[in-house]
């Protein structure tokens, strides 16, 4: 029941809260800045808005301004601490951030999708329904995570080797659909994108999840059917990802905070709330590990409320590879006498199985290649390895025909090249693969 942790102990608490929230309020009102009489400088605002429908406890009686500005550290501090304290106290909170248009955001991904009717256990296994949750959202958040981290690598390289990511969980029963449904949050905290990059972003994440999907799908994947139409996922994972949450205007609500659908903007009760924190390091030959953060227990509950928000601190945004310079063999190679005095010989090749290794020309005519996948480049092809020209003719039937390197213009824009067919597109065909280019690409 709402609010059944409330006692008369509590008012004062309460008082302050619904002060709190009425300076906030009053800061987003119409014309509240241009009235200011100080001469401070402009401090950048968030604002802050609930699901149309919906008015909190804190909300005047016929207020229709509804809108909350935070201003500085300070208030948002103390918004996450009270945000924090409503939750303990059984308070349902709706509050909720509005998309990052201009500014910047974390790393983030939704994963938003149902269970199937034939998979809930009855109401009376509860030792059924404990653990298909658990082993479904373990599932989910590794397959998600991992591809997260690919993803980072091949987008920022080595300023994204070691990751904390803070994963949330709202899943249980949808009272607007009548379904269960697995939801969660998941957010590389230390890597600051704008909308454009972070749609990019999203783009790798899929094909990733893709790539992992041909290795196989796991056992509980069965369990699940896409959110929009109750399809049965058969064949891949990226369908998973919610791609409404980039949307300009998108809203996310903020950890401990419940959110509501239908049209009668039923409330959900199912607040978003910590999962796990992680530490995620990856290396660009394509290791991840996974491994829970030690930090997690030092965190108090308004610090959750900081790591799940989509927004950023950061000023800056993590710098993305690109370079558009001519194809070379990388300066990785070790140093040994070439036709033309001056190209490098590459290190011993190993043996990788079949995987497609890309041919390319250096100046003086002599083939070398790259290896995608573990980053290697080679003069000696290892055994039985599977080789795709990089200027092969359009009807090339080499599976590696579906592989795109994505590439940004100077103004940040993403887009993809298929070396095989030559082609150069803004967008990615469907089921395409992304891989990392080349080091003499990046």
């Amino acid at each position: 029941m709402a609010g059944d942790k409330v006692t008369a102990a509590h008012e004062d608490v309460l008082d302050k809260i619904w002060v709190f929230f009425e300076r906030l309020r009053a800061k987003a009102s119409p014309g509240s800045r241009e009235n200011s009489t100080t001469q401070q400088p402009s401090i950048p605002r968030k604002i802050l808005t609930l699901p149309a429908g919906l008015h909190e406890w804190f909300v005047p009686r016929g207020c229709k301004h509804l809108e909350w500005a935070i201003e500085g550290d300070a208030d948002e501090q103390l918004c996450h601490k009270h945000i924090a304290t409503l939750h303990r106290l059984g308070i349902p909170t709706f509050l909720r951030e509005p998309q990052s248009r201009s500014s910047l955001m974390k790393f983030f991904v939704s994963i938003d999708v149902y269970v199937r009717e034939s998979f809930v256990p009855t109401a009376d296994d509860d030792d059924g329904f404990a653990g298909l949750w658990t082993s479904m959202k373990e599932g989910l958040v590794n397959y998600t995570v991992r591809a997260m981290a690919e993803a980072a690598v091949q987008l920022f390289g080595g300023k994204t080797k070691s990751n904390l990511v803070a994963v949330f969980d709202a899943s249980g029963y949808s009272v607007a659909a009548g379904r269960w449904k697995a939801s969660l949050r998941i957010c590389f905290v230390e890597i600051a994108v704008n909308l454009n990059t972070a749609r990019q972003a999203h783009q790798v994440v899929t094909s990733r999840l893709s790539q992992a999907s041909a290795r196989g799908l796991p056992d509980w994947a069965a369990a699940l059917e896409v959110a929009a139409g109750g399809e049965q996922i058969k064949d891949t994972l990226r369908c998973i990802l919610d791609e409404r949450v980039l949307e300009r205007t998108a809203f996310h609500r903020l950890v401990w905070c419940d959110t509501s659908h239908g049209e009668m903007e039923m409330p959900e009760g199912r607040p978003l709330v910590p999962h796990l924190l992680l530490h995620v390091a990856a290396e660009p030959g394509g290791h991840i590990t996974i491994e829970p953060s030690r930090l997690g227990d030092e965190l108090s509950d308004n610090d959750w409320v900081r790591l799940g928000s989509t927004w950023t601190c950061a000023t800056t945004a993590t710098e993305i590879w690109h370079d558009n310079t001519k194809p070379q063999p990388s300066a990785a190679m070790s140093q040994s006498a070439t036709p033309n005095g001056g190209q490098p010989a590459p290190r011993a090749a190993n043996s990788r199985g079949q995987d497609t290794w890309w041919e390319y020309r250096a100046d003086d005519g002599r083939p070398y290649y790259y290896h995608a996948s573990s980053g290697d480049t080679v003069w000696e092809l290892p055994n039985q390895a599977v080789v795709t020209r990089a200027d092969a003719p359009k009807d090339a039937s080499n599976a590696a025909s579906n592989q795109w390197m994505v590439f940004q213009t100077d103004t940040g824009q993403a887009y993809y090249h298929n070396a095989v067919t030559n082609s150069t597109s803004w967008h990615l065909p469907p089921d395409a693969e992304v891989i990392t280019p080349p080091p003499h690409l990046r």
